[in-house]
């Protein structure tokens, strides 16, 4: 009687064991079910911190672009106030008053239009006209609903008697009214005409 050629032999351990049997699969396949489970939760893990990363990152570059916009809004209205305040001609005051009124707060336009009458009679008297140029502006100082802006211009001016200066400096306060930057208050820092 002939022996079965695998009788007496032990498993070599190139040959798949009892679990690879069922399973079919290598023995250098096979996992264990806790350790699956580990690499799983760190995947999820790892995707639910990336996921938070991006949307924290995409709401950071969000208030950045809104914070870019609300200065560059708050530096274009300083820039054509400035640009408005200097650019008249004393035949048409009227329309100059209410161009440069539309960039004023409430209150502004209060001060303004009661300057605005004292000037107007030296203003046809000097029979001046000019023409503004901004030359630079800047931030200074910025928050949610309050800015002063920093502009430098120069002014052409036919005239009179009057003198201008070859470049001004003007800091202009700008107030958020409804979403809107508006002009609340400006100084000068070189006087305007002279002689």
């Amino acid at each position: 009687m002939k022996e079965a050629p695998d009788a007496g032999i032990e498993s070599d351990p190139g040959h798949r064991d009892t679990d690879a049997r069922r399973t079919g699969a290598p023995a250098s396949q096979m996992t264990n079910p806790l350790t699956s489970r580990l690499v799983t939760g760190a995947l999820v893990l790892l995707l639910v911190v990336a996921t938070t990363f991006a949307v924290l990152m995409w709401r950071q570059h969000r208030q950045d672009a809104a914070a870019d916009a609300d200065r560059s809004a708050a530096v274009n209205v300083a820039e054509q106030f400035t640009l408005r305040l200097d650019t008249f001609d004393y035949k048409d005051l009227g329309s100059y008053s209410k161009r440069v009124g539309g960039l004023l707060t409430e209150k502004m336009q209060g001060d303004f239009q009661g300057s605005f009458k004292g000037f107007e009679g030296v203003f046809k008297a000097i029979q001046i006209s000019s023409k503004g140029t901004v030359l630079s502006a800047g931030i200074e100082d910025i928050d949610q609903d309050s800015a002063t802006v920093l502009v430098i211009h120069d002014v052409n001016v036919t005239s009179k008697g009057c003198v201008q200066p070859p470049y001004k400096r003007m800091s202009v306060d700008l107030r958020k009214v409804k979403g809107k930057w508006l002009v609340d208050d400006f100084k000068e820092g070189v006087p305007g005409c002279q002689g």
